[in-house]
């Protein structure tokens, strides 16, 4: 999991520099590229870290974690490479990769980002 916040990282701060670094954007979209190549594994084990939690509470006689607690967070490489991929205009692959993320449950505005993908894409053919 480490991995998956060290790349979190690497995009937030090559995004940023984009316009100012030569070559920030394609280091963007390759750590958002791998972030997404673990995402699967990243998931399995934010459900195994809310499982284990519960197992402690339970053991230690305290409340458990709400099952909302259980949802997985938002994923950074899955919505900034969406977010790319639109200003790029291949909003196939941007729809793609919502579908993706959304299928593998993680947190976001999925939906109204496909829906908004597949408006443009009917507008510009």
């Amino acid at each position: 999991m480490e991995k998956h916040f060290e790349l979190l990282e690497a995009i937030q701060s090559n995004y940023k520099l984009r316009d100012k670094e030569p070559g920030a954007l394609e280091k963007a979209i390759a750590a958002c590229n791998e972030q997404i190549e673990i995402a699967p594994e990243v998931a399995q084990l934010f459900h195994r870290e809310f499982k284990e939690l519960n197992q402690f509470a339970v053991e230690q006689g305290e409340q458990l974690l709400p099952e909302t607690a259980a949802a997985l967070p938002t994923h950074t490489g899955y919505t900034q490479l969406a977010i790319i991929r639109e200003k790029q205009g291949r909003l196939a692959e941007a729809i793609c990769l919502c579908c993706e993320a959304q299928e593998q449950g993680w947190a976001g505005d999925w939906e109204k980002r496909i829906a908004r993908y597949q408006k443009q894409q009917a507008r510009n053919p």
